[in-house]
């Protein structure tokens, strides 16, 4: 009789052992299947961000020579500097080149440019705010040589 109230105890101890060691198993699978989410997440964050900042900073710059030559010359209001302060400003409102897409786009359209490798948005993003930086420089080449002229008299 002894021997069968050991077997029957060692038969629930494997049964609890291997229930244990699943629940152990599953545990650590999520667990790491979410530390492994994390980290690619932080990791796209930050490339983001530097890239962001990045064109903040050329964009920033840009605008601060701008603005201070635009208040400290007698140029007056001039339409292409009117212009391009317009052109500036509409940059604070972002310049995603994923947020320019028509938020009406139906659901098929979201799906292919969300789709996309992180390595293409990062290579579209960097064109779109480089072709923005050209565009203004292009638009406005005389106004900000005439600008620099004028602070020349200046100095």
């Amino acid at each position: 009789m002894a021997d069968k109230s050991v077997d029957d105890h060692t038969d629930m101890d494997i049964g609890a052992w291997n229930k244990m060691c699943s629940t152990i198993t599953q545990a650590g699978f999520r667990d790491g299947a979410a530390a492994g989410r994390d980290a690619v997440f932080q990791k796209g964050f930050d490339m983001g961000y530097a890239e962001g900042y990045q064109a903040a900073l050329s964009l920033g710059y840009l605008k601060g020579v701008i603005s201070t030559v635009f208040h400290h010359t007698e140029a007056g209001p001039v339409p292409a500097a009117s212009s391009l302060k317009t052109t500036l400003e509409k940059t604070s409102l972002g310049m995603c080149q994923l947020c320019q897409a028509d938020p009406t786009k139906n659901q098929e359209h979201r799906e292919t440019t969300t789709t996309k490798p992180m390595s293409d948005i990062i290579e579209n993003q960097r064109h779109y705010v480089q072709d923005a930086l050209d565009r203004i420089q292009q638009d406005n080449f005389q106004l900000l040589n005439e600008w620099s002229v004028a602070l020349k008299k200046y100095t």
